[in-house]
């Protein structure tokens, strides 16, 4: 939903990433993820308490492979979302080529990000409101299932 593949806290992060692009070749990326949380109460804070339109997070990355992308950044600043509210992200880019800081164009949210098969969705998510939900009934879930069993 509306919460990112990211802790809910600050830290650093390191991204590996592999992935098969949209042509079928394999895509390795390494990544240095600083992340500024900032409601500074956690989960409830972020809950109750953060306002549609408030900024949530920070993540200031730093690509470290490939070597073709070394020193590249790129600057995401988050923002809790409704109905009246539908910023969900800025963008800035840092190119060592360009020695510029550059802010990128409101994403769209479901195209692919470059050489890979995942979207803007896939990495902060779609918010509640903007599915289509229908209530099917009401189960009570007494045991748990653990895969595999390890018992």
């Amino acid at each position: 939903m509306e919460f990112p593949h990211s802790p809910l806290w600050s830290c650093t992060l390191i991204n590996i990433t592999a992935t098969v692009t949209h042509t079928g070749f394999l895509d390795q990326r390494v990544s240095i993820i600083s992340i500024l949380y900032l409601p500074r109460g956690g989960f409830l804070k972020h809950l109750y308490e953060t306002r549609p339109g408030q900024e949530l997070y920070r993540w200031l990355q730093q690509r470290v492979s490939p070597p073709e992308l070394y020193g590249t950044q790129s600057l995401f600043i988050g923002y809790r979302t409704d109905l009246g509210s539908t910023t969900k992200l800025d963008l800035f880019a840092y190119s060592p080529s360009l020695r510029r800081i550059r802010r990128q164009p409101q994403p769209r949210r479901e195209d692919r990000l470059p050489n890979s098969a995942e979207t803007i969705d896939d990495l902060i998510g779609r918010d509640a409101w903007e599915f289509t939900w229908r209530i099917l009934g009401v189960d009570t879930l007494y045991d748990t299932v653990r895969f595999p069993v390890t018992r």
